[in-house]
């Protein structure tokens, strides 16, 4: 009898966590956050969780997840100043939460970009905001530099780090992407 109030009551925090989170306060964010710890590691929900959803999807979430080390890259180039930075923040436009998945550099116009890695450019595309390269360096590692006015590889080319993508802007957008979505590029900064 113990043991199912323990696990009602442990329900009903859950519940309410996910609604404090939910409300999107960031007092209450941080509040739910250590309660959701808590709950998650002393109570073993989280292997609980894992392990329901691993029988359920057949995916074994406990298998090693393959990195990509930044030791070895370099910056495109050198920039002035970081205009945008990775990460959620306060759009005025939207009026609401953004999630911006690369980095935002202002550069002086015709800047000489390079890749981060050495790998093989695996597209090229045209925007209103000037030309575009995806590298793909590895099966689940890609980089993406857009804001280019000039393009000097072609798709299927194999590059190093030396070589030259094209010239800038005065903005250049990076964004890293692995296998599951959007890499933090701001490592590469510090």
């Amino acid at each position: 009898m113990v043991k199912q109030f323990k696990l009602r009551l442990l329900l009903a925090i859950f519940l309410a966590a996910i609604v404090c989170i939910l409300m999107r306060s960031t007092a209450s964010q941080e509040k739910t956050r250590i309660v959701l710890d808590f709950m998650l590691r002393d109570y073993g929900v989280e292997e609980r969780i894992i392990a329901w959803v691993s029988q359920w999807s057949g995916y074994d979430f406990k298998r090693p997840v393959p990195t990509v080390s930044l030791k070895n890259s370099q910056l495109p180039c050198e920039f002035l100043a970081l205009q945008q930075s990775y990460g959620w923040y306060w759009s005025n436009e939207a009026k609401r939460e953004v999630f911006f998945p690369g980095l935002l550099l202002t550069v002086q116009d015709n800047t000489p970009v390079r890749p981060i890695m050495d790998g093989r450019v695996v597209e090229l595309s045209e925007g209103s905001d000037g030309r575009a390269v995806l590298i793909m360096h590895n099966q689940d590692f890609y980089s993406y530099y857009g804001g280019l006015k000039e393009v000097f590889v072609s798709k299927g080319n194999n590059i190093t780090m030396n070589q030259v993508l094209g010239k800038s802007a005065s903005l250049l957008y990076l964004e890293l992407r692995g296998r599951n979505g959007p890499v933090d590029p701001q490592l590469m900064l510090e």
